[in-house]
C-alpha cells in the first residue's frame, strides 16, 4: 500500500475511541495493508478496494461516533439560535420577521433535542 494510502487509513481509525483504537486500531490497519496487497492485481481492483475500505470505516465510524456527532450538532444549532435571537434584539431594523423567528424556534427546539440525546455508554465486560 502507498504511504497516502497508510496515512489515509491512520486517520480513519484515530476517529474511534481510544480504548476501541488501543484494542483493535493495529489490527485493523494489519488486515487493510494484507488486503491492499492481495488487491493491487490491476489499477482498477486497487482503487474498488480502497474505495469499499474507507466505505466500511466511515459505516463503523459513524455506528460508534454517530451519537456524538448528533449530540454536538444539537449544542451548534443552540448556538446559532440564540445567536440570531442576540442579533435580532442589538438590531431591530434587520430583523426577518416572524418566518425567522419561527425558525430559529425551530432550531432551539431541535437543539435541545438533539444536544439531550444520551450518550450510548458501554458496560465494561
Amino acid at each position: 500500500m502507498t504511504r497516502m494510502g497508510s496515512v489515509w487509513y491512520s486517520l480513519l481509525v484515530r476517529g474511534f475511541p481510544a480504548e476501541f483504537r488501543d484494542r483493535f486500531g493495529g489490527e485493523m490497519l494489519e488486515v487493510i495493508e494484507a488486503q491492499a496487497r492481495a488487491s493491487s492485481r490491476n489499477d482498477e481492483a486497487a482503487l474498488r478496494f480502497h474505495l469499499e475500505a474507507t466505505v466500511d470505516l466511515l459505516r463503523a465510524l459513524a455506528t460508534e461516533r454517530g451519537r456524538d456527532v448528533l449530540r454536538a450538532g444539537g449544542w451548534a444549532l443552540l448556538t446559532l439560535g440564540f445567536a440570531n435571537i442576540a442579533y435580532d434584539i442589538a438590531q431591530p431594523t434587520l430583523s426577518m420577521g416572524y418566518f425567522a423567528w419561527a425558525l430559529t424556534l425551530i432550531a432551539l427546539s431541535s437543539g435541545y433535542l438533539l444536544s439531550a440525546t444520551p450518550s450510548r455508554r458501554r458496560r465494561p465486560g
